[in-house]
């Protein structure tokens, strides 16, 4: 594997932004941007050898930045809504930064995905690896405790992308990271993406409420709603925003298949 490093562009407070193409012996490439960790493209073959980026993303850096999307974004310090942005820890209540509508969406005003991360290539057992590292110090939109996040990623031989999430802590704080990639196998802005199944191997959900929030209960899944326990299409569900934007709980040793595949 190899990893190559362009400019892509400078931040307002002068920090500079690069993007990396990591690419493998059979081809497949992706592209990450430290800021805010994200995805940026993800090149690989159909069926019929056919190559396509088949993730959103921007071609430059202004295009994230004057857009604020999420698109392929490390989203933190908590993904999610967190309900009236506040929350209480240890007997103590602490109110966030709220950006969605009254709730603190995606870690606040300023959550990871608008931070420049350190960025550095390593070689870690013979594969090429990209290392984005932050700190995130006590009291960054409201949540406490300095946290030392480190998000490695690799596109491996065998064709995984692999993206690897460490972090610690100086004292109790919530935390709950993930990757915001929006995915379409035709191709990156080759029209919707209805004609696409999905299989998920989850019995049930975690509840939420209207805004999106969750309500700290576990619902099972419901036929023709939110079940996809078998291959559905999903342009036969009536998709909105309740049941596009879904939690949920994986199953163990179902099948030797990948727990979320496409």
């Amino acid at each position: 594997m190899s990893i190559e490093i362009q400019p892509f562009g400078t931040l307002s407070t002068g920090e500079a932004v690069s993007l990396f193409t990591l690419t493998n012996k059979n081809g497949r490439s992706a592209k990450v941007t430290n800021y805010g960790g994200r995805l940026v493209a993800l090149n690989v073959p159909d069926r019929n050898g056919k190559f396509a980026d088949v993730v959103l993303g921007k071609d430059t850096l202004e295009g994230y930045v004057a857009g604020h999307a999420y698109f392929g974004a490390i989203t933190g310090r908590v993904a999610g809504r967190i309900s009236g942005a506040t929350f209480t820890l240890e007997g103590k209540t602490y109110p966030l930064a709220a950006n969605n509508g009254p709730n603190c969406l995606h870690g606040g005003l300023k959550g990871y995905d608008q931070l420049a991360w350190a960025a550095e290539t390593i070689n870690d057992l013979g594969v090429d690896k990209l290392r984005l590292s932050i700190t995130d110090p006590d009291g960054s939109n409201g949540f406490p405790g300095t946290v030392e996040c480190t998000v490695t990623y690799a596109l491996l031989d065998d064709n995984t992308l692999e993206i690897a999430y460490t972090a610690s802590t100086d004292q109790a704080t919530p935390f709950n990271l993930t990757n915001h990639s929006y995915f379409n196998l035709k191709g990156s802005g080759k029209g919707d993406i209805l004609g696409h199944q999905m299989r998920i191997f989850a019995d049930s959900v975690a509840t939420t409420a209207a805004d999106g929030t969750l309500l700290g209960r576990r619902d099972p899944v419901v036929d023709g709603f939110n079940d996809y326990r078998e291959p559905i299409e999903l342009g036969t569900r009536e998709l909105n925003a309740n049941n596009a934007d879904i939690h949920f709980f994986l199953e163990n040793g179902r099948t030797n298949l990948p727990k979320v595949a496409a």
